[in-house]
């Protein structure tokens, strides 16, 4: 794929200089495929496709995307407190 045919049809060429892609070379690096969705082991992208993640995303989704307990919790700490800095205070 051309670095100036862009695969996600809301993103231009002009913003390639943007988008950092770790672990690649900027100047020969091919556009990015855009996610839309995921689910278990698969990633759906823009064009309908599903792929299967078999790097889990860099080993951060080791239970699959939007695993039921996983989201559960995280929804449950989002709605209590998504963040608080160390800087003079604690919590559990």
């Amino acid at each position: 794929m051309s670095r100036n045919a862009p695969s996600a049809p809301h993103l231009t060429a002009a913003d390639q200089p943007n988008l950092w892609l770790p672990y690649t070379q900027m100047q020969t690096a091919p556009f990015p495929v855009e996610a839309v969705s995921t689910s278990g082991s698969r990633i759906t992208l823009a064009d309908g496709r599903a792929l299967v993640d078999g790097v889990a995303a860099w080993w951060t989704a080791c239970h699959g995307y939007s695993h039921p307990h996983i989201h559960r919790a995280l929804v449950r700490q989002a709605e209590r407190m998504p963040h608080v800095m160390f800087g003079g205070m604690v919590h559990e």
